[in-house]
């Protein structure tokens, strides 16, 4: 059964709970050039909680991210982060962009880029200290790319590079991970590797939103999803809203073409990411 938290974390919504939702998004829409890219979004997000996030091209998933981390104004509505503004939960938030906007011309190490990730605790004009480069060291190492620190991050394949930015985001020792297509163009090794420290994380308490096309592996891996076509179609637990009508409002496809992307009568289809 696809589960709010994981490892122990308590429910989303307890009621003695002091601590606000890692992310709360209320009446979310933005409009670019006047058009409409996301329509009254909300929804709240608790700790321990890995989410994907599915839609068609143009949905607004990846404009839902950069409102999250404070790279896209609302038209209107809010965003909370943590209980504060985006701006101000700097730090907290870890957000990994889709590949085509990263620049892999440029020559640097796969160390200098997870060192990135801590550049905010540094500052920018002191050095490393021993434990910003054990936390380096470690973050490679849970993504199984310690053997590849002095790697031209250019010289990698797309999976490997995936898996360095996502060590990045974890050298910030952020709560919150964004991944915009994280798995795409990821070879099955990247994909295995990252899912395994991806529940690990919502095990620790962190929150994960992942932006997927694949319907079968949100079936099979994740706990939550957030259904978007400009406006929220659902969001809870997989097999209770991964429906055929949700399906419906996202793609515009016809029921009995997209049965086969959902699980059968007690089926959890979640045979990978526990």
């Amino acid at each position: 059964m696809a589960q709010s938290g994981g490892g122990g974390i308590g429910p989303v919504d307890s009621p003695n709970s002091s601590n606000p939702p890692a992310i709360q998004v209320h009446d979310l829409t933005v409009r670019f050039n006047g058009s409409l890219a996301l329509d009254q979004v909300s929804f709240e997000a608790g700790p321990g909680t890995l989410i994907s996030v599915v839609g068609p091209n143009g949905s607004g998933k990846s404009t839902l991210m950069r409102a999250l981390v404070g790279l896209v104004t609302p038209t209107h509505g809010s965003v909370l982060v943590n209980g504060v503004s985006p701006k101000k939960a700097r730090g907290q938030i870890a957000y990994v962009p889709q590949r085509e906007q990263i620049n892999w011309r440029f020559p640097i190490t796969v160390w200098d880029v997870v060192m990135q990730g801590r550049i905010r605790k540094i500052g920018f004009f002191r050095l490393p200290s021993k434990v910003d480069k054990q936390i380096v060291h470690q973050s490679l190492e849970r993504l199984a790319m310690e053997g590849k620190s002095s790697t031209v991050v250019q010289e990698l394949s797309g999976g490997q590079r995936q898996r360095v930015f996502v060590a990045r985001a974890l050298a910030q020792e952020a709560n919150i991970l964004l991944l915009d297509e994280a798995m795409s163009g990821a070879d099955l090794v990247s994909q295995d590797i990252l899912f395994e420290v991806l529940t690990g994380l919502r095990r620790e308490g962190r929150t994960i939103m992942v932006a997927t096309h694949d319907l079968t592996e949100v079936v099979d891996r994740y706990d939550t999803c957030l259904c978007l076509n400009c406006r929220m179609c659902g969001y809870g637990p997989v097999e209770s809203t991964l429906t055929a009508d949700v399906l419906q409002q996202m793609y515009g496809v016809p029921h009995s073409h997209i049965h086969h992307h959902l699980p059968g009568p007690g089926e959890e289809g979640h045979g990978h990411g526990h």
